[in-house]
């Protein structure tokens, strides 16, 4: 009875995961209109808490620890 139970939930499950599954969607290309906002090196342009927000590894970063933390949120905003 138990294993009856479980095999029509493993269906069940499986037919959802299937129906919830969107196809996968190409981002579209890029034109020369479009503008970087971020140059892959500091944060020239952006406005934020310089003791959370920083660049490693040509990437956006933020974090909060003991030392360092944030009394409630906080953002990095682009400016330029």
């Amino acid at each position: 009875m138990l294993s009856r139970h479980v095999v029509c939930f493993v269906i069940c499950l499986c037919g959802t995961l299937s129906w919830a599954a969107e196809p996968t969607q190409n981002a579209p290309a890029e034109t020369e209109a479009l503008k970087s906002i971020f140059n892959g090196k500091d944060l020239s342009g952006w406005d934020g808490d310089p003791r959370l927000w920083s660049v490693r590894d040509g990437v956006i970063h933020g974090e909060t620890t003991a030392e360092q933390s944030a009394t409630g949120n906080t953002f990095l905003i682009w400016k330029g």
